[in-house]
This record gives structure tokens, C-alpha cells and sequence, in this order.
């Protein structure tokens, strides 16, 4: 079993966050998670390029003895925004995926062929089905989004993993919510094996 907190948004790289990497590290040591994701914004809306580099928090995480995998949030992919799970080695670029990835589905065929997984970041509504069905998860508990509430009833018949994490912009958030995994997690094809074969639960801590 392994809890980790699969979305945050560090402020050097996501203009809306206020919480450093090495902080959001520090913070999910001190409340017990196994791992943390961090998902920084790709704006599919934007051409411009951005700097992604973690090293500094990857060799905090490996000093404290947490995981830590780097991710993506791509925003305003067709109407939604998607947690993106790229297997060790791969990346984006937001200046070749502006002329690449315009639709959902296109953009999870994309992650898909590769290898990775695909997450709907919080959705609203009483009722949810997938906005396509290739998805491989949904993000039924967002700290930021509704605190420990779930974000929706999920349609009857969905075959989906669903997640939950904490959508970390500020200090003391990191962990409210998270994804308690079946399965150790050590590395990313660990945590898309998590996603895509549905063993893991959503789940929330509160202090």
C-alpha cells in the first residue's frame, strides 16, 4: 500500500502557486505520505515554452526517503484539464504540443501510446461519466477544489479509477487529500500501473 498526493503546483513553475517544490516535499514527509506528485500547469491555450526543473526537490525527496515523481496539469486541453503520467525519460513541451494536442483524445491517444495515463483534474457536476472514455482516472477529491467533499456522483456503469489529491497551491495543504495506491509506488510506470489497472482508492487526512 502506498499514499501519495498526485497533484500539486509549485510556485517555480505555476504562477498560481505560492508553495516551493523542496516545501511541498517537506510537507508530505511531515504528514507520513509515501510520494508526491507535483503537475504544474501546461496551458494549451499559451505557445510559450517553461522551465521544469526539479532536481533540487528530487534530491530532497531522495535525502528524506519519499518519492517523488514529476507530472503535468495540461489546462484547457478542448474543455477540461488532465493529469498527465509520463513513464521515466518522457516529457512536454508546450511549444510542440500547442501544434500537437487540441482535444481530449487526442491527447490521451498521445499519453497512451507511450505509455503513460490520463486523469480528469476536478470535474463538477451531480453526475460524471468520462469526457472520453479512454480515460484512465478521475479525480473524485480535490482539497482545493472542495475540500474533503467528493466533487460528484459517478455515473452507474463507469468502470474508472478514481483519485484524490490535494491540488497544493499554499503551505498546509500538501496530503489533505490523496490516491492510496494497492501496490508499492517507486517509480512513474509503478504509479500508471496503479492508475490504469484501477487499484487505488481516494482518500483524505484532516488535521
Amino acid at each position: 500500500m502506498a499514499r501519495w498526493d498526485i497533484h500539486t503546483h509549485c510556485s517555480e513553475v505555476s504562477d498560481c502557486s505560492h508553495i516551493a517544490a523542496c516545501e511541498i516535499i517537506g510537507e508530505a514527509k511531515a504528514i507520513g505520505l509515501d510520494g508526491v506528485c507535483i503537475t504544474d500547469h501546461i496551458y494549451f491555450a499559451n505557445k510559450d515554452g517553461c522551465s521544469r526543473d526539479y532536481s533540487k526537490a528530487a534530491e530532497l525527496a531522495r535525502e528524506l526517503g519519499i518519492g517523488f515523481i514529476p507530472a503535468f496539469e495540461a489546462t484547457g486541453v478542448g474543455k477540461s484539464d488532465l493529469l498527465i503520467y509520463l513513464p521515466t525519460g518522457l516529457g512536454l513541451d508546450e511549444k510542440t504540443c500547442w501544434t500537437m494536442f487540441n482535444k481530449e483524445a487526442t491527447l490521451i491517444a498521445w499519453v497512451h501510446e507511450v505509455g503513460g495515463a490520463a486523469v480528469h483534474a476536478h470535474p463538477y457536476g451531480l453526475e460524471y461519466s468520462p469526457i472520453v472514455p479512454e480515460l484512465d482516472g478521475v479525480e473524485i477529491l480535490n482539497w482545493n477544489a472542495m475540500r474533503d467533499k467528493p466533487l460528484f456522483k459517478l455515473r452507474e456503469g463507469v468502470a474508472i479509477a478514481l483519485t484524490g489529491s490535494s491540488d497544493a497551491h499554499s503551505a498546509g495543504v500538501v496530503g489533505r487529500c490523496f490516491t492510496e495506491f494497492d501496490d508499492e509506488i517507486h517509480t512513474p510506470e509503478d504509479l500508471i500501473r496503479g492508475l490504469r489497472s484501477k487499484r487505488c482508492k481516494p482518500g483524505t487526512w484532516v488535521k
